[in-house]
């Protein structure tokens, strides 16, 4: 790695902005540090400029996390991104890594192990904190232990986290870029799998499992 760092921070919350340029301050790390608020002002910023990491939250305002990843990757094959979020790591986790993300690691996580997992993918190696590697262990020898959104695809996965921020059908296409009759029939397979009726069933049903 060379000394300087470029990093763009893409998340809408200043004081987590703050809270990652006083963690970078009190380390070895070397940083040129960016913050843009949601997927327009990345995709504006990155045409401009490069950077060797993106550090990404996933609920974004106004923003399918899962298509900007997919764009960035598209048009930038070897940008590395750490997804860096409170929602659920066993429920998003896997599920970002197959996007192409190369870690994702939890605002719940120490200043260190945050360090820890911002110098590994920098290195070019992906980071999963020792929960999330037992726990993919475990899926692997056992089989599901009860993750019930596992039944979702990804994409029904996508459109139900969008349900769960309050936003309503029209609004979700709207941000997805799909018809709202396609939005209609992922909102009836979702409800199906998960053997619920309504979103204030989903919201509880995402509460117990500690899906944001």
């Amino acid at each position: 790695m060379s000394n300087l760092q470029a990093i763009l921070v893409v998340d809408d919350h200043q004081i987590v902005f703050s809270g990652i340029k006083f963690i970078f301050q009190t380390s070895e790390l070397e940083f040129d540090l960016q913050r843009c608020k949601n997927g327009d002002e990345a995709i504006d910023i990155l045409r401009k400029n490069t950077f060797d990491l993106i550090i990404m939250d996933v609920n974004l305002p106004d923003t399918d996390t899962y298509q900007l990843i997919h764009l960035i990757l598209g048009l930038y094959p070897t940008q590395k991104i750490l997804v860096f979020s409170m929602s659920a790591e066993e429920m998003y986790a896997k599920r970002f890594l197959k996007l192409g993300a190369m870690g994702f690691v939890s605002k719940q996580s120490s200043n260190e192990d945050f360090v820890f997992a911002v110098k590994k993918v920098l290195s070019g190696d992906r980071y999963l904190s020792n929960y999330m590697i037992k726990a993919m262990t475990d899926d692997a020898l056992y089989g599901q232990n009860g993750n019930i959104f596992e039944k979702l695809s990804p994409r029904e996965f996508e459109v139900m986290t969008h349900f769960l921020k309050g936003n309503t059908s029209k609004e979700v296409a709207n941000i997805t870029n799909l018809h709202s009759s396609t939005i209609g029939t992922y909102k009836f397979k979702i409800f199906d799998k998960l053997g619920i009726k309504n979103i204030l069933e989903l919201q509880e049903l995402a509460r117990v499992h500690g899906v944001k």
